[in-house]
């Protein structure tokens, strides 16, 4: 992998633009993160970035080499959902259907936030919270 690829994706996964905002980020010197720069990001180092700044595990498998951008959406991402918090989940779904929303409700002459094209599918989430 080339250096640029890696100091994309460590600028992605510490949200610091600089090389030494990255070494002050990953408490680590500004001479190992241009070390990791142009010789790769050890494979350890990798997911442990990855979990201390909550980055992408996907991009993570990606960058290491582990998977291919094409095998991407070929994963099992069902398999994943049990791990994945209720909040999480049901905040991608409303962002998902409010996306679909704002895509189908310019219809012209149709009210904006109404549309006759939009398929009805509507979910209901309950929870009870105990004492």
């Amino acid at each position: 992998m080339d250096e640029t690829k890696w100091l994309r994706w460590l600028r992605t996964v510490t949200h610091e633009e600089t090389v030494r905002g990255i070494a002050r980020a990953a408490n680590v010197s500004h001479t190992t993160v241009q070390r990791w720069v142009v010789k790769g990001v050890p494979p350890q180092t990798v997911w442990d970035l990855t979990i201390q700044f909550r980055g992408d595990p996907i991009a993570a498998l990606v960058v290491l080499g582990r998977v291919t951008v094409h095998q991407v959406p070929e994963l099992n991402f069902g398999a994943i959902l049990p791990y994945v918090p209720e909040e999480t989940l049901t905040g991608e779904l409303h962002r998902r259907a409010m996306e679909r929303r704002h895509m189908t409700s310019r219809t012209p002459g149709v009210p904006l936030g109404r549309s006759d094209n939009l398929a009805r599918t509507e979910f209901r989430l309950t929870a009870k919270q105990g004492g």
